[in-house]
């Protein structure tokens, strides 16, 4: 098949590189088979095209919508949707140069931290030694800071000096300084931090390197003063907590600031967060990302995921996060997206845990992995399917890496070697380019500016205290004391006071000034010494809403009176909740209460017209006309018609019957009445009755008992029994059947058969002639006689 009937692809080329920016942009139309190495050669071939002079072949990666091409365009197409119908636009970046193997160091135990810097590369063992490097690998210094074994380490920036902060499973964080004399280096121990309960597994240091943070496996995230010049968290023993041995004066020890809990289980890593000098972030293995604010000192974000973490890393200008769990994927994280999952990007190509990961300092999109799978990989953010280059070379798990200098890849493990990895980097300077050349002159451009500024601050300050000078001199308080302009109110904030208007005339300026005796005040002024015309009080007028008989006629008693009345049962109603007020109080003396009670109402009782009269003329000296006397007292007729008692009612009822109904009435009361008392005797002689037999049945028991069955007498009650028997007026009638020999029962109406023997009947009927006898022997003629006056 010719590469004529192949499908191709409309492409153009660009590059954001200040060397390759002049690459043309043509369209070109390729084959849709075409792979990376083939666009790489059309890319160097347009370059060289456009100018006289032949370029070194550079190795260019490309960028299609912000993702790097690693397959064929064709596929690359097919799986990210790109648009074909038009033009597809491919960016041209130089690729990254490959890390190669520098130095293999070997050491006596597992390398549990590595850090570099510019100057030397540190690494901590699980044998508790701390061990300095050139970038060579040379051996500097080494020193024995921990009992145990160091599980992670921090460098902080000190322009001064170096100083590095060490943790542990020692649970004592141990700051070192680093001094150089000469040609030699020594590690010096100079202050020990102690708080933890258990291991140390977390270091973080701010950017100025006054505030360390530090968490392990007692859940507790503490944070640090590491400035050397603050010594408020100085732990000093008392006297009784000091023992006989010589305290070492060149180590102080350290307490924390503060102690945060939000945790569940061990914090494995954290990081200082780059937008904000006052929020860390850590993982647990709690399976959680923690945002905390140590000014609040509380977690103001958690980030919840399905794998336990073992390490995190932030870029320092994007503010994005990279964690590795306790699986082979490197997750991209957002904290500060809030549409769609935080997790932005999976990076697969491990076979084992991440140990470790760790940003570059400088490119914001390049970071490194470390694996239980014994390699480290090398990733673009934008190629998440496939890493830039493997490190191989451990024959063991990986513990630690680190790359914090842009040419050097640093990784320890379990085989007890630190490797490093150096990448060549052609440094972009050169003093004729004219990239350059701009770069200076901006930076110029800068410092002027930055040189305006600060004199134009200075002429201003200058200005503010010649002001200040002469208030001084024209007598101003807060200028004497040193205060500017600045601790003035703005103008507006002082509320000016309302003028008070003019009295109009002269005697009023001074009138009743300092003079509590005199209280009334002239020309509309309230005026209270006087009395009212109605009520007859001091303090009020008669047009006053305070005096009680306000609207009111005082020409009409009536309203006087209902004035009054209402008054007293206002008196009366609050006397009463005065009462259970204080029945409520003092229960135990509910008697004297309830006696009190009753004296008010007997002293809050209601008048009568003729009453309030009296103590009208009496108090006020007032007499009422005939007329309106007689108004009241009918009124007082009519008021009181539906308070009479029953009595009155029936008396008069009674009086208005005739002499024939009064006596029909009368005889029928009286019926009625001894009615009534012929029932109570009736049911009296019942009772007795019914007391009496009751006594005499027990009695014949007693006796049936005493003299045995057979010797009692038949009484007069039996011979009765049998008479009514043999005319069958008894309800119930008892037989002995002869062909079955049962006894037939017949009571309302219905028949009972009981099976019992002919023996046992004549035996019953036997023992009641017995007994019958008996009691009619033992019959007195006392008996009779109460029979017989029963009967009558």
């Amino acid at each position: 098949m010719s590469t004529d009937s192949k499908p191709h692809y409309q492409i153009s080329f660009y590059c954001n590189n200040e060397n390759y920016r002049h690459i043309p942009s043509h369209t070109l139309s390729v084959p849709t088979d075409i792979t990376v190495d083939k666009l790489n050669m059309l890319a160097n071939k347009t370059l060289n095209n456009i100018s006289d002079k032949e370029f070194e072949s550079v190795a260019f990666d490309f960028l299609i919508s912000s993702t790097i091409l690693r397959t064929t365009l064709e596929e690359f197409v097919q799986e990210n949707h790109v648009p074909v119908e038009s033009v597809i636009s491919i960016e041209c970046i130089v690729q990254e140069p490959a890390p190669e193997p520098d130095s293999d160091i070997a050491l006596l135990d597992w390398i549990g931290a590595i850090r570099c810097n510019d100057k030397f590369i540190a690494s901590a063992t699980y044998g508790g030694e701390l061990v300095l490097w050139n970038h060579y690998g040379k051996k500097l210094t080494s020193s024995v800071l921990h009992e145990e074994a160091i599980k992670c380490l921090a460098l902080l920036p000190d322009q001064k000096e170096d100083r590095i902060v060490t943790g542990g499973h020692d649970q004592v964080l141990m700051l070192s300084d680093v001094e150089t004399h000469g040609s030699s280096t020594f590690i010096k121990p100079t202050c020990v931090l102690r708080g933890h309960e258990r291991s140390v597994e977390a270091i973080a240091v701010n950017t100025d390197g006054t505030r360390t943070v530090s968490g392990g496996f007692d859940k507790m995230l503490k944070v640090w003063n590491t400035d050397k010049d603050d010594t408020s968290t100085v732990f000093e023993k008392t006297r009784s907590e000091k023992t006989g041995k010589k305290k070492r004066t060149d180590i102080i020890t350290k307490i924390p600031m503060v102690t945060l809990s939000g945790h569940k289980d061990a914090i494995v890593s954290a990081v200082w967060s780059p937008n904000s000098a006052k929020e860390v972030l850590t993982v647990s293995w709690d399976h959680t990302i923690s945002i905390w604010d140590l000014e609040l000192a509380g977690q103001i974000n958690t980030l919840a995921a399905k794998k336990a973490f073992t390490s995190i890393s932030v870029c320092c200008s994007s503010g994005m996060l990279i964690t590795g769990s306790v699986d082979p994927v490197v997750r991209l994280w957002d904290p500060r997206s809030h549409e769609g999952t935080l997790v932005k990007q999976s990076f697969i190509g491990h076979c084992g845990w991440i140990s470790s990961v760790f940003w570059n300092k400088v490119k914001e999109n390049l970071f490194i992995s470390a694996s239980f799978d014994k390699t480290v990989k090398m990733w673009d953010v934008r190629s998440n399917k496939t890493p830039l280059y493997d490190l191989v070379g451990h024959s063991d798990r990986i513990l630690c890496c680190d790359w914090s200098v842009n040419e050097l890849i640093v990784s320890g493990g379990v085989d007890c070697t630190m490797k490093t990895y150096r990448r060549k980097i052609k440094k972009d300077f050169h003093p004729s380019a004219w990239w350059n050349i701009k770069k200076v002159w901006e930076a110029r451009q800068k410092d002027e500016m930055e040189k305006k500024r600060q004199e134009d601050l200075r002429v201003a300050y200058e200005r503010e205290q010649d002001i200040l000078n002469n208030k001084a001199l024209l007598g101003d308080e807060k200028a004497r004391m040193g205060l500017s302009f600045m601790y003035d109110a703005p103008p507006g904030i002082n509320k000016k006071e309302e003028d008070k208007p003019e009295p109009k005339f002269e005697w009023q300026r001074n009138w009743a000034k300092n003079n509590d005796a005199i209280t009334d005040q002239p020309f509309g002024i309230q005026v209270r010494n006087v009395r009212c015309v109605k009520c007859h009080t001091w303090g009020h007028l008669n047009t006053d809403r305070e005096c009680p008989l306000y609207n009111m006629n005082a020409n009409n008693p009536s309203d006087l009176f209902k004035q009054l009345q209402k008054d007293r049962t206002e008196e009366k109603a609050s006397q009463k909740t005065k009462v259970k007020e204080a029945l409520k109080v003092r229960s135990t003396k509910h008697v004297i209460t309830t006696a009190n009670d009753e004296e008010n109402e007997e002293q809050w009782e209601e008048l009568t017209y003729d009453q309030l009269a009296e103590n009208m003329k009496e108090e006020h000296g007032l007499t009422l006309k005939n007329n309106i006397f007689q108004n009241m007292r009918a009124e007082e007729s009519i008021m009181n018609m539906g308070l009479r008692s029953e009595q009155e009612k029936m008396a008069v009822f009674f009086n208005t019957l005739s002499e024939k109904e009064k006596r029909k009435l009368s005889k029928k009361l009286l019926s009625a009445t001894s009615d009534r008392s012929d029932k109570k005797k009736r049911n009296k002689r019942m009772k007795k009755s019914k007391s009496e037999k009751n006594e005499k049945k027990k009695h014949r028991r007693r006796k049936i008992e005493d003299f045995g069955e057979s010797s009692m007498p038949e009484t007069v009650h039996d011979e009765k029994r049998r008479r009514v028997d043999k005319n069958g007026k008894h309800r119930s009638h008892v037989g002995l059947d002869g062909k079955t020999g049962c006894f037939e029962a017949k009571e309302f109406g219905t028949t009972r058969r009981s099976r019992i023997s002919s023996s046992q009947s004549t035996d019953k009927t036997s023992k009641r002639q017995d007994i019958e006898i008996v009691e009619k022997a033992n019959r007195s003629r006392s008996h009779h006689k109460y029979h017989r006056s029963y009967d009558r």
